[in-house]
């Protein structure tokens, strides 16, 4: 028995970029393969795509697709904010252990500073208990 070729016709919508509906044993074959790759526990299971459903509607197909691609492209925005709130949290850390290494110091210097001044007024106090004792003396 040879084979039959494939007929090539191509309607309005296949000329727009939307996928002929398949008939039911065919979308039923899709629904029951196993997706490849890893398998995570306890997700949800996306639905197939919907042009493929010989039962739906062509325009709530696209606007399922439309809603898909919005969620996507929410989805990537957030994950780069995200991102960018992870790098703040970064620089801010950075910055906080440098400010608070510039506190140390200062409070270290106002110490030497403080122990400094105790010294020169104790000298100052012993050279006029001196100076006292000189004056009386003469």
């Amino acid at each position: 028995m040879p084979k039959r070729k494939k007929a090539e016709t191509t309607s309005a919508t296949e000329k727009q970029g939307e996928a002929k509906p398949l008939d039911k044993n065919v979308f039923k074959k899709l629904l029951e393969e196993k997706p490849k790759g890893k398998q995570r526990k306890n997700t949800r299971k996306t639905a197939p795509d919907p042009r493929l459903d010989p039962n739906i509607d062509p325009k709530r197909a696209k606007r399922i697709i439309a809603n898909r691609e919005s969620a996507a492209r929410s989805k990537a925005k957030q994950k780069q904010h995200l991102e960018n709130l992870k790098n703040m949290h970064k620089a801010l850390n950075l910055q906080k252990t440098s400010i608070q290494q510039e506190i140390d110091s200062v409070h270290a210097d106002a110490r030497r500073v403080e122990k400094e001044n105790e010294e020169l007024l104790k000298r100052l106090q012993d050279y006029r208990a001196k100076e006292g004792v000189v004056e009386e003396a003469s």
